[in-house]
C-alpha cells in the first residue's frame, strides 16, 4: 500500500501530502518545469539565481487555463499549468518580473510588465529598489512607483534627507 493508493475525503493521501509542502526552486525558469501534478505551492528563491530579490511564494491556480505569463506574477509552467505570485496586497517589487538594479541594463519592458500586472491585478503600487536603466518609454495611469527612500543625516547629523531609487533614463540621465 502506497500514498497514491489511499483515499481519503475524495483525493489520495499522496495528493493530501504533497498540497501541503511547497517545493523550492531556484529561478523562475525553473518554476516553469515543476510538475502540477505533484505539488502546489512552490517557493522561487530568486528571478535569475537564488538570492537576486527576485522570486517569492508561488501557488498553483488549477481553474486558469488562459492567463498569460506576464513573467512576474503568473508564470506559465512547461505543462501549461498557472503559477501564481501571492503578494498578499503589496506592492509587486520589479525585480520579481526581472528587472535588474546594475544601472546598466535595461529594464524598461520588465518595469512595464510590473506595472500592468499591478494595474491588471488591483495591487496599483510597484517598489522600485535600485538602479535601474529605462530606455523605453514606461507608462501607467493608476499605479503608484515606490521608491526606495534610505535615511540620510547630513554631516551635522541634524538635517534629514530622503533619497529615492535612482532611475537612469535612455541616455543615462536621471
Amino acid at each position: 500500500v502506497t500514498a497514491a493508493n489511499v483515499s481519503y475525503a475524495d483525493t489520495t493521501i499522496a495528493f493530501i501530502l504533497l498540497d501541503g509542502m511547497s517545493y523550492a526552486v531556484d529561478s523562475i525558469d525553473a518554476l516553469r518545469d515543476v510538475n502540477s501534478l505533484y505539488f502546489t505551492n512552490a517557493t522561487v528563491k530568486g528571478y535569475y539565481a537564488e538570492g537576486d530579490g527576485g522570486g517569492g511564494q508561488y501557488y498553483l491556480d488549477s481553474a486558469d487555463t488562459t492567463s498569460a505569463d506576464n513573467g512576474g506574477s503568473i508564470i506559465v509552467a512547461g505543462d501549461s499549468a498557472r503559477w501564481k505570485l501571492l503578494n498578499y496586497g503589496q506592492p509587486y517589487s520589479v525585480l520579481q518580473f526581472g528587472a535588474v538594479p546594475d544601472g546598466s541594463t535595461d529594464s524598461s519592458t520588465e518595469i512595464q510588465a510590473a506595472i500592468d500586472a499591478a494595474e491588471d491585478g488591483g495591487v496599483n503600487a510597484i517598489s522600485i529598489d535600485g538602479a535601474f536603466v529605462i530606455d523605453s518609454l514606461v507608462t501607467t495611469t493608476t499605479c503608484s512607483i515606490l521608491g526606495n527612500s534610505p535615511r540620510y543625516y547630513s554631516s551635522t547629523n541634524k538635517a534629514l534627507s530622503l533619497f529615492p531609487s535612482v532611475l537612469l533614463l535612455a541616455s543615462g540621465t536621471m
